[in-house]
Parts: structure tokens; C-alpha cells; sequence
């Protein structure tokens, strides 16, 4: 194992090529390929075009989609999935990790710990963004309190006009104090930027998946790599997932022991590997959500061409990137025989992993599921067991709770209330013990053009609550209760309830329909299978503010903002304020 520090600076939303926006690619990377031991890879497909799922893939060589079902519940699992900061700290390491935003402190805990408060600067803490001046005052506390070798080091700077230029001064400072010399340096952005200019777009960038978003350029350097490097530049298609098996085999760490997706990328840098090794892939999946989301769309970027399908619009569409770089004429319907063979090929190679993926989750949700169940059945022995399921939630998540009550008891009867549309996709194979109870809501839509307070009075909130636009939530008490004499007992032993975001708006009327037929046991679950009440939108919201009281002193404009975005991420509001702000 090669000892070498490891520093990685992780750039927010630039392109892959130069322009006059801010979201261009950084002129460092010009800069950069004269150094003697350096590479740049000019086209890196990320996993995703927004920063959680993406920068999560990278620091784990995970496809996003597999550590995490949507963004409410991101929790990455450190006993199922590696990470380079686990990998590196098991083999000596130590970490020193920081991020521009309050998320990443927050979200990232158990997947990359950030810098403690008493390595910080004075006058800069956690609970406020942080601009690329702090990061580099950050940067040099650190250094002045001597990094602790081996290291690892991770900074992430915000896109900010003069980003570029602070940096570049840290690269300066980190190769004035010789800290790159015996050490493996990474530098790129987490994923580009919606380019108007090419692809007319109104949507917020992490909807996209045009070139612009999910295309960067990745810079890596390492001592003595300049006399087995074979190219300055490689123009080839690589993954962003295969960032960290990269690192492994730099370091000379053995890969094959950990849980990795992605593949090194050292074959096509170097010409000092192993003969057997190659570089074989040759298509990318990108994913712009998480698979129990609504509103999916998956990207399947090929060398030359590229698929977009929306999962929920059932729409595809192919590219042919090389005549057709502005990605503006879809050649899906082509009658040409070579385009139809494209397309089956890439549509062949979307239905094979996305059916990966749903078993992966499907499995995981009944092993999560499975010990919780059994555990509340089991406290009343009986012959037959009758069960109320609350259809609320996502297909696939329904489909694991049936699933994980049939592998416990073969005796058992379900009334699952769904609505018809959300029933169609549980595809439930004819289970001959479970009852359907359809649920037709007249869903109240509100069209937000002005302020919450103006557009949604207090009497009419608590009229619609159940019956806002929330993702997934289809039941709400009034509807119950017309269905309330068809289902098949007054004796349930279980009512499960699905909580898709345990805070959103009308879950308190999926726990009064649960309560109403007064069964023996209530459990209510979220995407993790973990057992949580429905807590009242508000009081989340307060603590979720509290949380950020320091930043939001210091910017109270953005406490506004950050209010209409609660808002619309609980069901009370419609249009989303980032994508109408996007839009000015």
C-alpha cells in the first residue's frame, strides 16, 4: 500500500466546457494540464445531476439510487455500503472534511464527517454557509495546526464568480508547503449546469440531464504518475463512481474486499497496470431521483448516444450526441433500422439494472420490514391474522409489506385501501388473501401564483388537508369513511401505515383512519422501515429552522426562502420557489 495523502476538491454545478457563465468550466483545468504529473478526464458522466445523490456516489462508488429511496430519508448505512472516508480511516487515515453548505455537515455525518468546531477558525462554525474565503481560512488553520499524515482532505466550494480564484490560491498553498508531494490530488465539480443557451430549460438543475448537467471534467494528480501516464487528456466517457476504485489502485488498496460499482479508470491513464485490466464500460446510467420518488427520469449516456426515459410519463427519447449536440432532435421514432436497434439496445440495458434496483430495494425492504412485523404478530399467537394496509405510499414499498406479511404467516388476510391508480402499479400477482378497497378523492389543486396566505386560507387548509398534492398520499378520513362498512372486519390485529415523508401535510388523517378501527397494534413506517409516528408538519419545520438559527441571523433573506421551500416540500404549497426563481 502506497502511503500518499489524498486531497479532493469538489467544485458545485460547472459544465465541462468554457463559456462566459459562472457555471463554466474553471480555467485551472487549462492551468493544470501542464503540471508533469497530472491528467484530466474531460468526461465524466455523473450519477446525478444534483449534489446529495451525486457527491454520495462519488465518496462511495455507489450508484445514488442504491443508498437511498428519496430525498426526505437520505441515511446512508454504514454497515451495508463502503466509503472512501471508512476505507482510507480503517487503513490509518486521518479525516479532515468540509462543506460550503449545512447539508452536507448534516446529511453527511455518517458518511463523511466533517472538520470538528475546534479545528475551525474563529468566527466561522457550522451552522452557516460558507463562502470559498472561509473554505480557504479553513484551509489554512488546518495547515498551520500540521495535517496529521496520512491524510485525506476534502473541501467543497460553492459556485461563486471568483470560486475559480480561491481555488486556485488553494492549490497554491497546498504546493508552496509541499503538500502535494506525497500526495494524490483530485479536483472537480459534483455535476454541471442546465445550459439555456444550448437546451432551452426552465426547470431547476436537478431535473435535468442534458450534457451540461451531467457531464465534468475530473483533474488528478500523483507523484511520479507523468513517466506511466499515457495521455494528458483523455476525451473517453468515464463514470463518476469510478472515482474511488481509482483511488484504491493508486493507493494500492485492494478493491475487490469492499462493495464497489464502479470500475478504475487507471487502465486508460496509465500504462502501468496489469495486462488483464481494462476499462469495459461503455453506457452510464444517470438518475435525476431516488427510486420511490415521483417525477423520475433516467438517463442512459452511451460513447456516442444517449436514452432518456420518464419513468412516470412512460415518454423515451434518443439522442444521437455526435450530429445532435444540443440534444434537440429525438430520434426515438426513427424508421431507420439502425436507430431502432440503438434504441432496443439501450432500452434492453435500462430495464435490466432498473430491475437490479428494484429487487436490490425490494429485498432490503422486507429484511428492514420483517423483524417489526413479525414482532407485533407475534405478540397475539394466532391461527389467522387480519391486517389493514394504508396504500399511501409508493408501489414498491406496498408490494414489500405484503410480501414481509406472507413471509411470516401463510394465514392472513389484508384489506389494503388504495386508490385505483396507485393500485395498478403494486402489481399484486392475484394474492388470493388480500382484499381491495378502492378510494376514489376528488384531489383539491391549488395554483399558487401568490402567497401562501393570500391563495390558501386556514379553513380551506384544514378542509384539503389530506387531499393536497403531496407525493403518493391518496387516502384521506372523509373517503375512509365511506368505505368504512365494506371491509372485511371490526378485529384487525395490525393497521401498518406507510409515512412516504413522515412531516408532509395529512399524515395526521392516515393516523385517524388507522386509529378509527381500533386494532390491536399500530406501526407506522417510513422509507427505512424505521418506526415513526406522524409528526405535525409545523413542529418539524420549527426545529428544522432552530437548527439553522445562526445563518439565518446572519441572512434573513434566506429564511424566507427557506420557509416557502418547507412549504412546498410538506404538500402545503404547489410550485416549487427554487424552480420559479430559476424561471426569473
Amino acid at each position: 500500500m502506497k502511503k500518499l495523502n489524498v486531497i479532493w476538491i469538489l467544485g458545485e454545478s460547472v459544465r465541462n466546457y468554457s463559456g462566459t457563465e459562472r457555471y463554466s468550466k474553471y480555467p485551472l483545468f487549462d492551468k493544470l494540464k501542464k503540471t508533469d504529473n497530472g491528467v484530466i478526464c474531460n468526461n465524466v458522466v455523473v450519477a446525478a445531476p444534483s449534489t446529495i445523490m451525486s457527491q454520495s456516489s462519488m465518496l462511495t462508488g455507489i450508484a445514488p439510487t442504491y443508498l437511498s429511496r428519496t430525498f426526505a430519508d437520505f441515511n446512508y448505512d454504514q454497515n451495508k455500503w463502503s466509503s472512501i472516508y471508512k476505507i482510507l480511516t480503517s487503513n490509518g487515515y486521518t479525516s479532515y472534511a468540509g462543506w460550503y453548505h449545512i447539508e452536507g455537515n448534516s446529511l453527511f455525518k455518517k458518511l463523511q464527517p466533517t472538520i470538528k468546531d475546534e479545528q475551525l477558525p474563529q468566527g466561522i462554525t457550522h451552522n452557516s454557509f460558507w463562502t470559498s474565503e472561509d473554505l480557504n481560512k479553513v484551509l489554512q488553520k488546518l495547515i498551520d495546526d500540521k495535517l496529521e499524515s496520512p491524510f485525506f482532505l476534502m473541501l467543497n466550494y460553492n459556485n461563486q464568480d471568483d470560486t475559480n480564484d480561491y481555488i486556485e490560491k488553494a492549490y497554491n498553498l497546498l504546493n508552496d508547503k509541499g503538500l502535494l508531494e506525497n500526495t494524490l490530488f483530485l479536483f472537480c465539480p459534483d455535476h454541471g449546469w442546465p445550459d439555456n443557451n444550448r437546451n432551452s430549460s426552465t426547470k431547476r438543475h436537478e431535473s435535468v440531464v442534458t450534457d451540461a448537467n451531467i457531464l465534468i471534467n475530473l483533474y488528478l494528480q500523483y507523484p511520479n504518475a507523468s513517466s506511466i501516464i499515457k495521455e494528458k487528456e483523455i476525451d473517453q466517457l468515464i463514470a463518476s463512481t469510478d472515482i474511488l476504485p481509482t483511488i484504491l489502485d493508486i493507493l494500492e488498496i485492494p478493491k475487490e474486499q469492499y462493495q464497489l460499482q464502479g470500475q478504475s479508470m487507471l487502465p486508460l491513464i496509465t500504462e502501468e497496470t496489469n495486462s488483464d485490466a481494462k476499462y469495459t464500460r461503455d453506457k452510464f446510467r444517470v438518475d435525476q431521483r431516488f427510486l420511490l420518488q415521483k417525477g423520475r427520469v433516467v438517463c442512459i449516456r452511451g460513447q456516442r448516444y444517449k436514452y432518456v426515459i420518464n419513468i412516470d410519463q412512460n415518454t423515451e427519447e434518443l439522442f444521437d450526441t455526435k450530429n445532435d449536440p444540443d440534444e434537440k432532435n429525438n430520434i426515438s421514432k426513427s424508421e431507420k433500422e439502425i436507430h431502432q436497434a440503438i434504441l432496443k439496445e439501450f432500452q434492453t440495458e435500462f430495464q435490466k439494472n432498473e430491475n437490479q434496483l428494484i429487487e436490490f430495494h425490494q429485498n432490503d425492504l422486507i429484511t428492514a420490514a420483517l423483524p417489526k412485523i413479525s414482532k407485533l404478530l407475534n405478540e397475539n399467537k394466532k391461527d389467522h391474522y387480519n391486517i389493514l394496509l394504508l396504500g399511501s405510499a409508493h408501489p414498491l414499498f406496498i408490494k414489500a409489506l405484503i410480501k414481509t406479511v406472507q413471509k411470516i404467516t401463510d394465514n392472513y388476510s389484508i384489506d389494503l385501501i388504495i386508490q385505483p391508480t396507485a393500485f395498478k402499479k403494486v402489481n399484486l400477482d392475484a394474492e388470493d388473501n388480500i382484499k381491495i378497497h378502492f378510494i376514489e378523492i376528488e384531489e383539491k389543486q391549488y395554483e399558487h401564483t401568490k402567497s401562501y396566505t393570500n391563495e390558501l386560507k386556514r379553513k380551506e387548509f384544514k378542509q384539503y388537508s389530506g387531499k393536497i398534492n403531496v407525493p403518493h398520499l391518496s387516502i384521506d378520513y372523509q373517503a375512509f369513511l365511506k368505505k368504512r362498512d365494506q371491509l372485511s372486519t371490526n378485529d384487525y390485529d395490525l393497521a401498518i401505515v406507510p409515512l412516504d415523508n413522515p412531516y408532509g401535510v395529512g399524515h395526521q388523517e392516515l393516523s385517524k383512519i388507522a386509529k378509527s378501527v381500533n386494532p390491536k397494534n399500530i406501526i407506522y413506517l417510513d422509507y427505512n422501515m424505521n418506526e415513526k409516528k406522524p409528526t405535525h408538519w409545523l413542529i418539524n419545520g420549527l426545529k428544522l429552522l432552530n437548527a439553522k438559527r445562526g445563518h439565518y441571523l446572519k441572512n434573513p433573506k434566506s429564511f424566507l426562502q427557506e420557509i416557502k421551500r418547507y412549504f412546498y416540500s410538506v404538500g402545503i404549497i404547489k410550485n416549487d420557489p427554487v424552480d420559479n426563481m430559476n424561471k426569473k
